[in-house]
């Protein structure tokens, strides 16, 4: 997802700009929504993240098998 792309290129924290997403971005059980802007993409214990460092692998596995 882009929105994850994006967050890991703004020291891993979701930023949107104005308006966006236009729609909530869902991938398996879990959805990115507006209300999320400034919240850590990666969990680094303490602090709770979007995802977990190994989930990477099941995000690009997952759009693999969609797109190609």
């Amino acid at each position: 997802m882009r929105h994850c792309r994006n967050a890991a290129a703004h020291n891993g924290a979701f930023h949107f700009d104005p308006g966006e997403p236009k729609k909530p971005a869902e991938w398996r059980t879990l959805k990115i929504v507006r209300a999320m802007q400034g919240d850590c993409l990666f969990t680094d214990p303490p602090k709770k993240g979007f995802i977990g460092i190994g989930d990477v692998l099941y995000l690009l596995a997952d759009i693999e098998k969609k797109f190609y």
